[in-house]
């Protein structure tokens, strides 16, 4: 927003060209993630069974239409999307990395608390999906989302590929119960545990001194296959050790 005044009042870009307050109907999240359908790739139209959703970043509207102007980033392409869903709470530098700052205005939302996250499992979401056709526990990702504000809530669905290449449908108020667990505090690994119950000064991954041939090194603790071992690097951030000497079991000692 540039600041300006007219008729003695601050005044918005747009007041100031047309003389009358934009419609606040009409306003969408600049440069917000924005998922759409796209269902055809040039004359051939996709099938129920491939991705039919896309995503990318929201530059404006349409010069002919209602319809919002989205870019797509990977493919360098604008798309026009009737039917599309919003997500104010995903950056596109989360979805793009490759996405460079050239330099220009730097335009991002204005927001008075965090916004609600609009879509819970976009595409590329991971999931373990364990249904009736299917006894054993696969991985799959999420390539469809609904988007048609139409169809009922009870026959909304996701659709999934799993990594066999087989493709499912997940209900919507399934999908919650196939995200992958976290592992829980009775999983922990016992090496760990026992890690904790060392000194302070003496921790994994921590700066220690090794005496070697009467003379002091500054090294760091590390542990292998539940052994420990100093290792002594060249430099701090050098993923290669100069040399290492196997320790003995530090809850014994």
């Amino acid at each position: 927003m540039i600041p300006a005044k007219y008729l003695g009042k601050l005044a918005s870009p747009f007041l100031l060209a047309h003389g009358t307050p934009a419609d606040c109907r009409t306003w969408v999240p600049l440069f917000s993630v924005c998922y759409f359908h796209h269902e055809n790739d040039g004359d051939e139209k996709r099938s129920k069974n491939q991705s039919n959703a896309m995503d990318g970043i929201v530059i404006g509207r349409s010069m002919t239409s209602n319809a919002l102007k989205v870019y797509n980033p990977r493919n360098k392409k604008y798309y026009e999307p009737d039917n599309y869903r919003i997500d104010p709470h995903r950056l596109p530098c989360a979805l793009y990395p490759d996405l460079k700052y050239d330099g220009g205005l730097f335009c991002t939302l204005y927001r008075d608390a965090v916004p609600r996250q609009d879509e819970p499992f976009p595409p590329g979401t991971r999931v373990d999906y364990f249904g009736e056709s299917i006894k054993t526990l696969r991985c799959g990702t999420v390539v469809d989302i609904p988007m048609d504000p139409t169809v009922p809530e009870s026959e909304r669905a996701y659709l999934v590929q799993l990594d066999s290449g087989q493709s499912v449908s997940v209900p919507v108020g399934d999908m919650p119960k196939y995200l992958p667990r976290r592992p829980t505090k009775a999983a922990v690994n016992a090496d760990a545990a026992a890690d904790a119950q060392l000194p302070s000064f003496l921790q994994v991954n921590q700066k220690i001194t090794y005496e070697k041939d009467g003379e002091y090194h500054k090294g760091y603790l590390k542990k292998n296959g539940g052994l420990y071992r100093f290792v002594y690097k060249r430099h701090p951030l050098s993923k290669n050790e100069e040399w290492g000497v196997d320790l003995p079991d530090l809850h014994a000692t």
